[in-house]
C-alpha cells in the first residue's frame, strides 16, 4: 500500500466511514493545506477582508506548489477552487456525496485534482453522526490536510474543532496576515435633488412597483464561474447592490421571477401598487430573511400596462380560506396577517413568471432611485425617467 493509500485509510478510520476517490492520487503525497473558513457575511464583496485573505492565501499555496484542500458548493469554497484554477494550482474536493454531472462546482475546478467522498452504502461507527454533512466534510478536509492557514475561524465552530486536530497532529496552522477592513457604508439619508432625468411623484399615482435589492450570491442568470470572477476580482470593483440590480433589469429588458417564499415555489415578479413615499414607512428589517422588505431602488411599471402582462392583485385571506384553494388561485393570494404583520398594507400584485419589458414602453416606466446622480445614470443610459426618494436611515435597526 503506497503513502497516498495510507493516507486515506487512515482518514477513513478515523471518520468511521470507507472512502472513495477520483482523479490524481499523487496529490496525497505532496504537501497540502486546507483554508480554515467558517461561515461569515451572507453576500460578501470583494473588498471584504475574509475574500480578499482567502484568494491571497489560495495564490500563495499554488505559487508555492501545495495542494489547496477544500469542500465545494459553498461560496468560500468555490472562491478557493476558482482562484486555484486560475492560478494553475492543484486541489482534493471533499464531497458528501458521490459527484454528479449538474454539480455546478464542476467548472470551477482545476486541471489538477482528486475527488474524495463516502463510499455510498457503507455504515458509519456508532459516535459519528447518521449522515455525511458539512461538519463530516470539514473533519475529512483536515484529515487529508498536512497544513492549514486560519482565515476566519468562529469560536467553538467546526473549523476551531479542525484546527484543533490539527494541531494535535503536529501540523502547523497559520495566521493569515491581516486585511484592513471594508470602509462601513454611509446609511443617513441624502437631500432630495431633482437630477435632469427626474421628475416628482405624480399626482393619482397608476403605477405598480418592483423593488430591487442586492443578490444573495450570483445574479440571475449568471454562471457560477463569472459570480466568483467578481467576488475574486479585488478593488476597485462594481458594487451589487439594489441600484446595480435595476440597471441589471434595464439592460436586460426583463424582470426575472422566483418562486421563493411562493405558494407552491412558482416563479412570480411581485409589485406594491403603494406610492413611493408611502413605502418608506413600511419598511422594516425581516430578521429572518437577513433584508430590508423594500429598498430605495424600484422600477415602477404603468399599472394598465401590467395587466396586459397577467398582473393581478393579491387577494389577502385567513389561513382558513387559504386551504383547500387551487394552486392556480392560490398563487395571487396571501395570509391576511402573520403574527403582528398586516401584510395587505403592501397592496401587493404578483405576475406568474417572467416580465417581459420589450411590450412596455418606456413611457410607461419610471425608476425609483435614492439620488440625482443615480436618475441622470438612468436617463443617459436607458431613456427612462426617474423619481427620487432619499434612503431611510438604517442606523440601530437590526
Amino acid at each position: 500500500m503506497g503513502e497516498a493509500d495510507n493516507i486515506l485509510a487512515a482518514a477513513a478510520a478515523h471518520l468511521g466511514a470507507a472512502l472513495t476517490c477520483r482523479g490524481d492520487m499523487s496529490l496525497l503525497e505532496k504537501p497540502r493545506r486546507c483554508l480554515l473558513v467558517s461561515r461569515g457575511e451572507r453576500t460578501p464583496q470583494p473588498d471584504t477582508p475574509c475574500i480578499r485573505s482567502l484568494v491571497k492565501e489560495t495564490q500563495k499555496l499554488a505559487a508555492a506548489d501545495e495542494v489547496l484542500v477544500c469542500g465545494a458548493g459553498r461560496t468560500a469554497f468555490d472562491a478557493a477552487l476558482w482562484t486555484c484554477s486560475q492560478s494553475g494550482g492543484a486541489a482534493i474536493i471533499v464531497l458528501t456525496a458521490a459527484p454528479g454531472a449538474k454539480d455546478s462546482w464542476r467548472e470551477l475546478i482545476p486541471q489538477r485534482h482528486l475527488l474524495v467522498w463516502p463510499l455510498a452504502g457503507t455504515e458509519a461507527r456508532p459516535t459519528s453522526p447518521p449522515e455525511f454533512g458539512p461538519h463530516w466534510r470539514d473533519l475529512l478536509m483536515g484529515q487529508l490536510s498536512n497544513r492549514a492557514t486560519a482565515i476566519h475561524v468562529r469560536r467553538s465552530g467546526h473549523m476551531a474543532e479542525v484546527s484543533a486536530a490539527l494541531v494535535a497532529r503536529g501540523c502547523k496552522v497559520d495566521d493569515p496576515p491581516q486585511m484592513p477592513a471594508a470602509p462601513t457604508p454611509r446609511m443617513e439619508p441624502e437631500p432630495t435633488v431633482l437630477g435632469s432625468g427626474s421628475l416628482q411623484i405624480p399626482e393619482g399615482w397608476e403605477f405598480l412597483t418592483h423593488y430591487t435589492r442586492e443578490p444573495d450570491g450570483q445574479w440571475p442568470g449568471e454562471s457560477r464561474s463569472d459570480y466568483l470572477r467578481w467576488l475574486c476580482s479585488g478593488a476597485p470593483f462594481e458594487p451589487r447592490d439594489g441600484f446595480a440590480a435595476l440597471c441589471r433589469i434595464l439592460k436586460e429588458q426583463r424582470l426575472r421571477a422566483c418562486g421563493r417564499l411562493m405558494p407552491q415555489s412558482t416563479p412570480m415578479v411581485c409589485f406594491t401598487a403603494r406610492r413611493p413615499d408611502e413605502v418608506l414607512a413600511l419598511r422594516r428589517w425581516r430578521r429572518g430573511l437577513l433584508r430590508w422588505t423594500f429598498t430605495s431602488h424600484g422600477l415602477a411599471v404603468r399599472t394598465s400596462a401590467l395587466e396586459l402582462l397577467g398582473a393581478r392583485p393579491v387577494l389577502y385571506a385567513s389561513e382558513k380560506e387559504l386551504r383547500g384553494v387551487p394552486p392556480e388561485t392560490r398563487r395571487f393570494m396571501q395570509p391576511h396577517h402573520t403574527g403582528r404583520q398586516d401584510w395587505a398594507a403592501e397592496a401587493e400584485w404578483r405576475v406568474a413568471g417572467d416580465v417581459d419589458l420589450t411590450r412596455v414602453a418606456k413611457s410607461e416606466m419610471l425608476a425609483v432611485l435614492s439620488s440625482a446622480a443615480e436618475a441622470d445614470h438612468i436617463q443617459s443610459d436607458f431613456g427612462v425617467t426617474s423619481i427620487i426618494i432619499p434612503p431611510a436611515s438604517t442606523r440601530g435597526i437590526r
